[in-house]
C-alpha cells in the first residue's frame, strides 16, 4: 500500500502489517468489481479496512480511470484515501488534481450528509451548456451553485462516483458483518480501550447489558475523559445495577460537580433508592445544584420508601438549612410528602 494522503485513524496506519481479502463489491457496468481487505497488525489485531480501487469515471462518452486507495474504520466510517504513485487523479480535460483539490475531495468524502446522498448527479448539473471549464466535467452542463462549494472544480463526476463508493450502503453492510464476526471471536475490549470515541460508542451499543460487568472497570475509567455527549451516552446505556458498583463510585460521586449540566441531569434522572449512597454523596454540596436540578432530585426522592427518604432529608447539612431559598423549597416539598 502506498501511504495515504489523508487518514483519520491516527497512528494505526503505522501498525499495519498484513492484509486479508474479506469481500468484493461493485459491479462490472459502473464501478467495476473491487476488493476489500481487512488490515491487521503484527499480532493479528484488526486495524481498519482498505480497498485499492480502479474506478472508471465517464461523462458524455469520455471515460477515464481513477485509481485510489480508500480506507474505512472497523465500524464502516470513511477514514481517508491515498493515490497510486504516478497515477494522480484528474478532472476536466485530464487536468491533474492540485493539493487543494485533494484536500477538498477528502472533506467531501468525510461528509456523510453531502448533497450527493439524496440527489442524482443529473439533478446537480444544469442542462444549459457552458464553455467555462471551471464549471464543467464535460460539455453536458454547468455545476449548480449548491454543488460548487462541495466538489472539485471540473471534477463533479469523479467526486460523485467516489463519494458513493465511500458511503455505499452495501459496502458498509459488508464491513459491519465482517467486523461483527471478528468482534464475536475477539470481544469488544480493544474497541473500548481505543481512544477513538466512535469505537467506544459502537462497542457500548453492541455489548449486551448482561455482559457489561466484564467491562465495568474500563467503562468507569471512560468517565474521566468523556466528552459531555459521550458521557450522556454512557449514562443512558448503563443499567442501575452497574452504576452502583464499586467501579463507578469515585466517578459518579466525586466527579459529579465537575461535569456539564446535561450530564448531571441525566444521572439525576436515573437516581432511585438503589442509588441512595450516590445521592447522599451528591447531597454534600447540594447548594451547587440549580433550581431545576433540585426539583428533579425532589421528584425522585419523594417516591422512595419512607425510611430512605427520611434518611436523605436528615443528611442535609444543618448549617445550610434556611440559608438557601432553593434548599428551603426542597425541604418543604420533601416534608409534604
Amino acid at each position: 500500500m502506498d501511504p495515504p494522503l489523508f487518514f483519520e485513524g491516527g497512528t494505526l496506519w503505522k501498525q499495519a502489517q498484513q492484509v486479508e481479502e474479506v469481500f468484493t463489491f461493485g459491479d462490472t457496468e459502473t464501478t467495476g468489481e473491487q476488493q476489500m481487505f481487512l488490515v491487521s497488525d503484527a499480532q493479528d489485531e484488526a486495524l481498519f479496512y482498505y480497498s485499492p480501487m480502479s474506478v472508471v469515471v465517464c461523462a458524455n462518452g469520455e471515460c477515464k480511470l481513477a485509481e485510489i486507495n480508500m480506507f474505512w474504520s472497523l465500524i464502516g466510517d470513511y477514514w481517508g484515501y491515498g493515490i497510486v504513485k504516478d497515477a494522480p487523479l484528474t478532472k476536466y480535460e485530464h487536468a491533474k488534481f492540485e493539493a487543494a483539490d485533494y484536500a477538498k475531495l477528502h472533506k467531501l468524502l468525510a461528509n456523510k450528509n453531502s448533497v450527493f446522498r439524496h440527489k442524482t448527479l443529473d439533478e446537480l448539473i444544469d442542462k444549459v451548456p457552458t464553455d467555462n471549464p471551471l464549471d464543467l466535467d464535460a460539455t453536458s452542463g454547468a455545476t449548480k451553485e449548491e454543488l460548487k462549494a462541495e466538489v472539485v472544480a471540473g471534477g463533479a463526476y469523479s467526486c460523485y462516483s467516489l463519494w458513493h463508493l465511500a458511503h455505499d450502503p452495501v459496502v458498509l453492510k459488508h464491513i459491519k458483518n465482517s467486523s461483527s464476526e471478528y468482534f464475536a471471536k475477539n470481544g469488544f475490549a480493544k474497541l473500548l480501550d481505543s481512544d477513538i470515541e466512535q469505537y467506544q460508542a459502537y462497542a457500548l451499543r453492541q455489548i449486551p447489558a448482561s455482559d457489561l460487568g466484564v467491562y465495568e472497570s474500563r467503562l468507569a475509567e471512560l468517565f474521566t475523559t468523556a466528552t459531555p455527549q459521550w458521557r450522556v451516552q454512557l449514562l443512558k446505556k448503563l443499567p442501575q445495577k452497574t452504576l452502583v458498583t464499586s467501579h463507578f463510585k469515585s466517578w459518579l460521586y466525586a466527579g459529579f460537580y465537575e461535569w456539564d449540566t446535561h450530564s448531571q441531569n441525566n444521572l439525576l434522572q436515573k437516581l432511585d433508592e438503589t442509588m441512595m449512597d450516590q445521592g447522599l454523596e451528591i447531597l454534600r454540596e447540594y447548594d451547587r445544584l440549580n433550581e431545576n436540578q433540585i426539583r428533579l432530585l425532589v421528584s425522585k426522592v419523594v417516591l422512595w420508601p419512607s425510611g430512605k427518604k427520611n434518611k436523605f432529608i436528615e443528611a442535609i447539612p444543618l448549617d445550610k438549612k434556611g440559608d438557601n431559598p432553593v434548599a428551603d423549597y426542597w425541604l418543604a416539598t420533601l416534608n409534604k410528602n
